[in-house]
């Protein structure tokens, strides 16, 4: 599992770009009761996978004993512990050095700083370097996470080069996006943005939890939105949340196709006006469809007909069809009769069939509105569909459950080898959905790192 944590809103910045409006004001956090609880729910979801945990918020390092606590915390259930800062903290050499040791000896693997035009009005850039040469010093390996705007006098290139000098392991430029600090405005031109809709598939999901609990397929600026939404982990358990991110049909089409088949959605629907012409990325083209007020409702009915296609095949392959067709072609009624009328406007009788026949029918329509009716139990039977069907008093048998819970195994199989395949910058087109082919990319690709 990889779990991003945003835990805290606080920061001793105010930068225009921070889609979250953090800042020293924020008081918003997870205690330290939930952050642990929620570490202990990944790492028991994981099932022995790697478990990879991120940190970040806000400006972690603002609570720097918290944050020993919480690295230490992952160290002992044998997670792989990441961090985002600022660097603020690195007002010496001496100082940057001590503060990496620390962290590092607690069980830190990672650490990437943040940096841009934005942060510079806060931050120096002489302290990111410095938090950068240290890490290399002591052996942490440190990275650059750099928001670029079209007006910044660095290319990527210059930018990549200094980084690197300055003790960088890996250097990611992002464009800035169009969600920024309430009240902060851009010129349009500040942003990279390129003709077209982009067609990429996501280029990666993680579950992440912010200071309220709410959980999200990602933690890009904009993503915090009902159409990206997991749920919240002060009521449901963080295992259920993160199934959300290979059962929902939304997280499955962002997988498969990318935020194009939503596009396309708008477009039959005549509101492809409200499209851009031209996106910095798939993410914000994604992030643009999933906060309008207009396409994020025609995404939301496009995700919830594939949740509902999708397991009204699997039904009908593991337990039967809703309908009568395969007897006669008739529908018939639980009591095994029904009448219709010929167009002399006779009746005539349906033949009859058994009371078992007919009630295994009216139980898989009664199943069948469920599915369509309530997303709460799709994802409840996906997961665990012998206590569904025990709570709900449907008829399956051990085959039925067996059937339904490979099919469950199959979806997730499926993400997981296109999310590792994604990560490595492998081509997904050619993966299909067949079991061995899937267990094999799975057993045979190494995650990689985070």
């Amino acid at each position: 599992m990889k779990l991003s944590l945003m835990f805290s809103a606080r920061c001793n910045a105010r930068c225009a770009h921070c889609s979250t409006s953090c800042g020293p004001h924020r008081t918003e956090a997870l205690s330290r009761e939930q952050i642990f609880g929620l570490m202990d729910q990944a790492a028991e979801a994981s099932h022995g996978e790697p478990l990879r945990i991120g940190l970040t918020g806000g400006e972690p390092f603002l609570d720097f004993p918290l944050l020993l606590e919480i690295v230490a915390h992952g160290k002992a259930l044998g997670a792989d512990m990441g961090c985002v800062t600022n660097a603020y903290w690195a007002t010496s050499d001496d100082k940057a050095r001590a503060v990496l040791s620390e962290l590092k000896d607690a069980g830190l693997n990672r650490l990437a700083i943040s940096a841009s035009r934005f942060h510079q009005m806060y931050v120096n850039r002489r302290r990111v370097e410095r938090a950068l040469n240290a890490g290399r010093q002591v052996g942490l390996p440190c990275g650059l996470k750099y928001v670029h705007l079209r007006s910044d006098p660095e290319d990527e290139r210059t930018i990549d080069a200094w980084a690197r000098a300055a003790g960088a392991r890996h250097v990611e430029v992002f464009p800035v996006l169009p969600h920024l600090r309430e009240g902060e405005v851009l010129p349009v031109d500040e942003y990279r943005r390129r003709p077209g809709l982009p067609t990429q598939r996501c280029p990666g999901m993680l579950t992440t939890v912010g200071w309220d609990g709410e959980a999200y397929t990602c933690c890009n600026p904009g993503a915090f939105n009902p159409l990206l939404s997991l749920g919240n982990a002060h009521v449901s358990p963080l295992r259920e949340l993160h199934d959300g991110l290979y059962f929902g049909g939304t997280q499955q089409i962002l997988r498969e196709h990318g935020p194009i088949h939503f596009a396309r959605a708008v477009q039959a629907r005549g509101e492809g006006a409200r499209l851009r012409r031209d996106y910095t990325s798939v993410c914000e083209m994604c992030t643009h469809i999933a906060t309008d007020p207009v396409m994020a409702p025609i995404a939301a009915e496009v995700s919830e007909a594939f949740e509902v296609q999708q397991l009204s095949e699997i039904l009908d392959r593991v337990v039967g069809p809703a309908t009568a067709t395969d007897i006669g072609g008739i529908p018939v009624t639980c009591e095994g009769r029904h009448s219709m009328k010929k167009s002399s406007g006779k009746k005539r009788s349906t033949p009859k069939i058994s009371a078992a026949k007919a009630k295994k029918l009216k139980e898989r329509r009664e199943l069948s509105f469920m599915v369509f009716s309530d997303r709460g139990f799709r994802m409840r039977l996906l997961r665990n569909p012998k206590k569904v069907a025990a709570e709900f008093g449907l008829n399956f048998t051990d085959k039925d459950v067996e059937a339904l819970l490979a099919a469950r195994d199959d979806i997730k199989a499926y993400g997981e080898a296109v999310d590792t395949l994604v990560r490595l910058g492998k081509n997904v087109n050619d993966l299909w959905r067949d079991r061995n082919m899937i267990m094999v990319i799975d057993g045979l690709l190494d995650p990689g790192g985070w």
